[in-house]
């Protein structure tokens, strides 16, 4: 009877080892899955700015190549309007790639 209890707490203390390290490889994968994930999510915050920037730089393209096209008059009223702060901020809103609040709209501009 006292060597079976002795085999019991042997394969015990074998059986909690190895859960412990068990649960170490875990705690391990998942530190490099969060890592992964936090990455992935940078890339791909990085790509949305990347596309808002792009949709703004091709936007005031546009409107420069019309611009050649306009009477002299309606240049000047442009180039008014887009000294103030508050009209550039119209003009571009209902270029928004999100809701009117987006974090993302402010990080592009």
């Amino acid at each position: 009877e006292n060597a079976a209890l002795r085999r019991k707490d042997v394969d015990t203390a074998i059986a909690y080892k190895r859960v412990t390290e068990e649960l170490d490889s875990a705690v391990k994968v998942a530190a490099q899955g969060k890592k992964l994930f936090d990455a992935a999510k940078d890339m791909a915050w990085d790509g949305l700015q990347f596309t808002g920037q792009v949709d703004i730089y091709l936007s005031e393209t546009i409107e420069q190549k019309y611009e050649e096209f306009l009477m002299p008059a309606f240049k000047d009223e442009i180039k008014s309007k887009a000294k103030n702060p508050d009209h550039r901020r119209e003009k571009f809103s209902s270029n928004s790639l999100f809701a009117k609040s987006g974090k993302l709209d402010r990080t592009v501009k």
